[in-house]
């Protein structure tokens, strides 16, 4: 579970 959400919050920042 917090491995999701740390790999959403990298992608999200990469995306950026």
């Amino acid at each position: 579970m917090t491995k999701k959400i740390y790999i959403n919050l990298t992608t999200e920042t990469r995306s950026s």
